[in-house]
């Protein structure tokens, strides 16, 4: 998933609740049964996923949580705050 969009009134509930959530999701490996999300498909997609992360902060989001490439082939799960009410 790379976006959700969350009317204003709710965005404050919604992104508390997500990044609890999100916070409990185990990445790691895939033979690992207590594995929620295993790793991207190489290193070259961790590379990729942490410059859109990087990228975003420069256009002025800020990380909630993650944010970070963790080991072979393993991203954190991030969420990242950006604002657009001009949809």
């Amino acid at each position: 998933m790379q976006r959700i969009f969350v009317q204003k009134d709710y965005y404050e509930d919604f992104s508390d609740r997500f990044v609890e959530r999100t916070r409990r999701l185990k990445v790691s490996d895939k033979m690992d049964e207590s594995t929620d999300m295993g790793p991207l498909i190489s290193d070259a997609a961790t590379l990729k996923v942490g410059q859109f992360v990087q990228d975003t902060v420069a256009h002025g989001a800020k990380i909630l949580t993650g944010g970070e490439g963790v080991a072979h082939a393993i991203f954190e799960m991030t969420e990242a705050k950006t604002y657009c009410f001009n949809l």
